[in-house]
Parts: C-alpha cells; sequence; structure tokens
C-alpha cells in the first residue's frame, strides 16, 4: 500500500493538471497522517501559488513533523511569504513572519526592510522584529564552522543583505525602526562606511540611538562589534566611550576573554584613551564573580586604561587582599606601574602575602621604590622556605652574581671586596662552583685572583681541599697565596699541607707557610683560653 501511495502522490506532484493540486489540498484534512504528509510534500514540490498559500495559512496549528517536511525544502514558500507580507491577512502575515524566522528564508531580508519602514503598515513592528531575528539567525551561522550539507554560505548572504541594511540605516531618521539598526550592528563590520559615519558624527540622526543599542544591547553580534573596535589602529573616541561604558557581565566576560594574559599593542594604546571604567573602579561585586583568568585579564584592563591612579590602586588593593590565586598575583605585578606612598605600602603587603607567587611578582619592582631597608628584606628573602621567592630575590641582586664580582674585582677596594664578596657568596648558589673552576684555569692571573676572591668571600675553609691542591701549582706565587690564604684554616689537612710547604723549593712559600702555621697557633691558642675562661667564670 505504501508503495502505491508514494507512486500516486509522486505523479500528483508532477502533473500539471491542476485539478492535482485541488485533490492534494482535500487530502491536507485526511484523517490518515501519512496520506495528509504526502500531499503536504506533493503540494511543496509542485511549488504552486494555491498549495504554497494553503500550507502557509495552516503553519500556526501544524504539528512538528510536517514542520520538518517544510524545513527539508527551503525555498519552496518563498514566493507565498513574499505575498503575505505585502497581503492584507493578519494570520498569513503571521505565519509568513514566523516561517521567515524559522526557515531562515535570507531572500526574504529586503521585503521586511521595506515592510517594516511603512508607517502605514499594521504589521511594521512585527516585520522589524523578524528582520532582527534573520540578522541574529545569520550571525549564528557565521560564528559556526561551515555546515556544507546547506548550498548557502553565509558569508556571501551576509554580504548580499548588508546593502539593505545600510540603505534602511541612511534612512532611520524617517522610520525610527531600533530593530533594523540592531540587526545592522550585529552583521556589519567595525570598518564598515555607514557605521563610521556614524559614530563621528554625533549630530547624526541614528548616532544616540547607535550608542544605546552598542552600549546595552546584549546580543553577540553587537558585543563582538563593540570589542572588535579595541583591535582599530582608529577606532572612534565614541567606540571607546561605549566600551568604557558597559558594565553587564555578558559583555564584561567577553572583553576580559578578548583581554586575557596581555591585551595586543593596538588594544593597549586604545585602552589608554579610557578614563573611566565604573564596574571596574566604583563597585567590585562583578570583579569577584571571575575565575583566576578573568581576574588576572581585569588587572591587566585596569592597568592599561588611563584611569585616576588612586582608584587603579584601589582595584589592585581589593585583588590583592580578596581576589583569587591568579588575581592577586596579577595585581601584585601590576602595581610595578605605580609609584607614591600607597603603591609601596601595597608591595610591601604583597611581600608578605601568604602565597609565595604572589611574593614573587612582587619582588621584581621593590628596589626601584627606593623603599628603606628594601635591601635587607631582599636579603632576607634568599633564606625563604620557597624556591620561586628565592629565585625571584636572586634576580633582582644581579649586581652580586659572581661574574659581574669577578669582572670588577680587581678595580675594587680591600673593604669593598669583603663587603660585596660576602653578598655574592649569599646571593650566588654557584659561587662557590665557579670559584673551583676558577683554581683549574691555564691563566695564572685568575688563579691568583681566584685565591684573593675566596679570601674575601670567607669560603676559604669550604673550599679548602681546592686551596690546598693549589700548594703543588707550577707557579710559586700561586703556591705563596695558597700558602697564606691557609692560614684562615685549622683542620688537621690544613696544617698538614703547610707543614710540607716548609720544604718547598722557593723561600717565599716557606716564609708564607711558616706564617700561616703560626697565625693558625694563635688561633687555636686563644680559643683555647677563651674555653678556659668560660669554665672558670
Amino acid at each position: 500500500m505504501t508503495s502505491g501511495l508514494e507512486t500516486t502522490f509522486r505523479h500528483l506532484s508532477k502533473t500539471k493538471n491542476d485539478a492535482a493540486a485541488t485533490l492534494l489540498l482535500a487530502a491536507l484534512d485526511s484523517d490518515h497522517a501519512q496520506i495528509a504528509e504526502h500531499a503536504l510534500t506533493a503540494l511543496l514540490d509542485r511549488r504552486g501559488d494555491a498549495g504554497s498559500s494553503e500550507i502557509l495559512s495552516r503553519l500556526h496549528t501544524m504539528e512538528e513533523s510536517w514542520i520538518e517536511i517544510i524545513r527539508k525544502r527551503p525555498g519552496r514558500l518563498t514566493g507565498a511569504l513574499r505575498n503575505a507580507i505585502v497581503g492584507s491577512d493578519d494570520q498569513q502575515c503571521e505565519n509568513a513572519c514566523h516561517a521567515i524566522s524559522e526557515f531562515r528564508d535570507y531572500d526574504l531580508m529586503p521585503v521586511l526592510i521595506n515592510a517594516a519602514e511603512d508607517s502605514a503598515n499594521e504589521k511594521a513592528g512585527l516585520m522589524a522584529s523578524t528582520v532582527l531575528e534573520l540578522a541574529e539567525a545569520l550571525y549564528d551561522e557565521l560564528a559556526q564552522p561551515r555546515d556544507y550539507k546547506q548550498r548557502r554560505d553565509p558569508h556571501l548572504v551576509r554580504k548580499s543583505i548588508s546593502s539593505s541594511l545600510e540603505a534602511s540605516v541612511a534612512r532611520f531618521a524617517k522610520h525610527q525602526r531600533t530593530e533594523i539598526l540592531e540587526a545592522f550592528l550585529i552583521l556589519t563590520a567595525r570598518d564598515n562606511v555607514v557605521l563610521r559615519k556614524i559614530l563621528s558624527d554625533p549630530y547624526h540622526e541614528a548616532y544616540l540611538a547607535t550608542a544605546e543599542l552598542l552600549t546595552k544591547s546584549e546580543r553577540r553580534g553587537v558585543m563582538r562589534l563593540v570589542l572588535a573596535f579595541l583591535d582599530d589602529r582608529q577606532a572612534p573616541s565614541a567606540a571607546m566611550t561605549i566600551l568604557s561604558r558597559r558594565g553587564d557581565q555578558a559583555f564584561v566576560s567577553h572583553l576580559l576573554k578578548k583581554i586575557g594574559f596581555e591585551p595586543t599593542s593596538v588594544a593597549k594604546n586604545n585602552l589608554r584613551r579610557i578614563e573611566s571604567m565604573p564596574w571596574i573602579t566604583e563597585s567590585y561585586g562583578l570583579l569577584d564573580e571571575f575565575d583566576d583568568a578573568g581576574q588576572h585579564a581585569a588587572v591587566q584592563l585596569a592597568i592599561h586604561c588611563h584611569l585616576p591612579q588612586d582608584d587603579t590602586l584601589n582595584m589592585l588593593e581589593h585583588v590583592l587582599t580578596q581576589g583569587t590565586p591568579g588575581g592577586s598575583v596579577a595585581a601584585a605585578a601590576g602595581l610595578a606601574k605605580y609609584s607614591g606612598s600607597k603603591a609601596n605600602h601595597l608591595a610591601l603587603d604583597a611581600l608578605d602575602h601568604v602565597d609565595p607567587r604572589v611574593q614573587s611578582a612582587v619582588i621584581p619592582h621593590l628596589r626601584q621604590r627606593g623603599i628603606p631597608g628594601v635591601m635587607n628584606r631582599l636579603l632576607a628573602l634568599l633564606e625563604s622556605p620557597h624556591e620561586l621567592v628565592r629565585n625571584a630575590a636572586r634576580d633582582q641582586l644581579v649586581e652580586f652574581k659572581f661574574e659581574r664580582y669577578a669582572e670588577a674585582f680587581d678595580n675594587l677596594t680591600d673593604d669593598v671586596r669583603r663587603t660585596t664578596g660576602q653578598l655574592v657568596k649569599v646571593v650566588d648558589p654557584r659561587a662557590r662552583a665557579l670559584l673551583s673552576e676558577e683554581f683549574g684555569v691555564a691563566s695564572r692571573t685568575r688563579r691568583l685572583r681566584a685565591l684573593a676572591m675566596t679570601e674575601a668571600m670567607g669560603m676559604v675553609v669550604r673550599l679548602e681541599s681546592e686551596v690546598i691542591g693549589l700548594l703543588g701549582d707550577d707557579e710559586h706565587l700561586v703556591r705563596v697565596e695558597a700558602a697564606r690564604a691557609l692560614g684562615g684554616c685549622q683542620s688537621e689537612a690544613a696544617i698538614e699541607a703547610l707543614r710540607d710547604c716548609l720544604a718547598d723549593r722557593s723561600v717565599a712559600v716557606q716564609e708564607a707557610a711558616e706564617f700561616s702555621l703560626q697565625e693558625i697557633g694563635r688561633r687555636v691558642a686563644r680559643a683555647a683560653e677563651e674555653a678556659r675562661q668560660e669554665q672558670t667564670s
């Protein structure tokens, strides 16, 4: 039976006999669902005006299965939809607008726009709303990967209807349809000539309505347009003002995602033009709702805008003390842009933060602040239990790195050699290994300097075995300095090595060894006397 039905309805869909349409229209009311659906399909395939009009008149009562049949045959109702838009039947018109939106019949956009602009048309508001719905539907298609099952290219569709929207916006003073203006904003690009003309002229008939929509519309296409101006090297001032005034959560969320870890160079230049952003400086309720990434981006946004310094510092203080861990780290780093007593106070607070990441973020800009005692604070941080903090402190004490000390050593006074050497020993954990390497170089001058540096840094005891090794050096001057340096040790190994040097072929080495042995003896004697006195006291 099914095969017979299909054959019959296939014939009815193709025959040129007008009586077929009458029969099919009657079959739409059949009590048998299968017959009614076959009739619907056949009428759509015939594309007759009478059949299409009848289908459209029933649209508001159709079941979803019928709607799906129509959806799979795009364009079959276009003629009937066009007639209904310009016709006088209210139900047909409402059904047509619903169908245009439901089936995304973008070809009818120009017809809808003309009808919406007609002040005498009682359904003009419905037409305008349909224009807006179509624009948003097309934006959704543009934002998603191309569906190649659909023949139409959404980018070409956008191009084809943009001229109609632009022309209508140019006539905004006459029709005042904000729906059409919003549809235009959803689909247009930031460099559109009509849009630039509006934003550059506060007296333009569409300026106030455009600014209102760009400020308040939560449609994704409009928010995308506002955000796009951040990447515009010649962004209109109005666009930056609008961006700064928006504080709705949806927009701010998109804004922070766009800012990301750090704004682009073009975005930074545009942000400098912003002198007010209430959601950042006047209330922190919205700010507190964001996660690490969001608060980090909010900090980046605040420090790159040209906001009053006190407002920005208050915001950074809030994030530093009450923000997420990632936000607090960003706030500590962001303080680098600001000076003055409040900024210094916040920097010191960050240095005492429980999170070592916050401490390490503030350390890089501590010394430039000229805070009294900051050098001692940095040196104390070298003993932090957190490697992250220790490394950050060392990076800020770069002048106390071994290489720089060695390079400048010959030009330093004895006092500076000692004080700086002590700092190098604390700051640079590589000092011992690098000194040990210097003992083995071919240059006599560098070996001698290594011995002098070892003494100045107070590291003779830690490098005792290496210094003892130099007592066998081919250069007698090196042996002299090594013997003299060992006077600061008192281990059995050092004493035995010095005694061996008393037989050295160089008199100068013998004398240096004897002097060191005497020095060790005096030191041992003093220590023994001090110990005896402590026992008797």
